[in-house]
């Protein structure tokens, strides 16, 4: 059986895409959290991987528990809202309340469509550390 191939939006691939968000309730209030675009996936690739030096390599999947949530976590829906916290403050999620972690870490993998195996897949997509960078 041979399936119907739709042609390529161009215009519609130019476009932002519209990413799926999800209202948390966490004990300092209420915050959204949204699916990644492509950039963000990248960058999470890039922030969980362990330096070249650690004997133990791969991935920081502690670090990637809190790189999601941040990318992930604004403070409203709308399109300008801005994250809840940045790359010096990761601390303070490291700090959450575990209901409060677990709940915003949960709704991150939702989001994005992934359910737990998100740090799987980003894991999958990065080379390993100390690998050579593919030439292209």
């Amino acid at each position: 059986m041979k399936t119907k191939r739709r042609n390529l939006d161009r215009e519609r691939l130019r476009q932002k895409p519209r990413l799926r968000k999800e209202w948390v309730e966490i004990e300092a209030g209420d915050v959204c959290v949204w699916g990644m675009n492509a950039a963000q996936m990248l960058t999470l690739g890039e922030r969980i991987q362990r330096p070249a030096g650690d004997p133990r390599g791969g991935v920081d999947t502690t670090g990637a528990g809190l790189w999601l949530v941040l990318l992930c976590t604004h403070l409203g829906d709308e399109e300008d809202s801005p994250l809840v916290w940045n790359d010096q403050q990761i601390g303070e999620i490291a700090a959450l309340s575990a209901e409060d972690f677990r709940v915003l870490s949960e709704a991150a993998q939702n989001v994005n469509g992934r359910g737990t195996r998100i740090v799987e897949e980003v894991r999958d997509f990065t080379p390993a550390t100390g690998a050579p960078k593919p030439s292209g």
